[in-house]
């Protein structure tokens, strides 16, 4: 089964629905060192995404950014966050030395587009850019 069996449940992970209305990007995460470095890249470049996790309301991001940053969601509830958007933004925790997170395989099942940032083994996973879009640089994601 591998390492990620655990990630992906077709009974909870289904397509979610089209909606007409959707933003652009947002990320459903809690505070780790290295997502910080990437949001306070994106805010000195205006491109803060909407953050869905414990960023509300224990981040400096609640207070600068307070439309931004919202609670977190249940696990079960994923899908209606993954439908307002038309990127899933996956910034890899610190603690991910190699492969990836379970969210990536989440946001897989949902059927959702999203970039990731790069971490060594991710190959083994995936086809990068072709089944998924992952950056390394901050050029990689800033919007046009």
């Amino acid at each position: 089964m591998g390492e990620l069996q655990f990630a992906y449940d077709p009974e909870i992970h289904r397509p979610v629905k089209f909606n007409q209305n959707k933003k652009t990007v947002q990320s459903i995460a809690n505070i780790d060192i290295e997502r910080n470095k990437w949001f306070q890249l994106m805010a000195e470049h205006n491109c803060f995404p909407d953050i869905y996790g414990n960023y509300f309301p224990k981040s400096n991001y609640f207070f600068s950014h307070p439309l931004n940053v919202h609670p977190p969601i249940n696990f079960k509830n994923q899908g209606k966050i993954y439908s307002k958007y038309l990127i899933s933004l996956n910034i890899h925790a610190s603690v991910i030395k190699h492969g990836t997170n379970m969210k990536t395989f989440e946001a897989c099942g949902f059927e959702v587009p999203q970039i990731i940032n790069y971490s060594p083994g991710i190959e083994g996973y995936f086809e990068p850019e072709t089944e998924i879009m992952i950056f390394q640089t901050f050029m990689n994601i800033k919007r046009k």
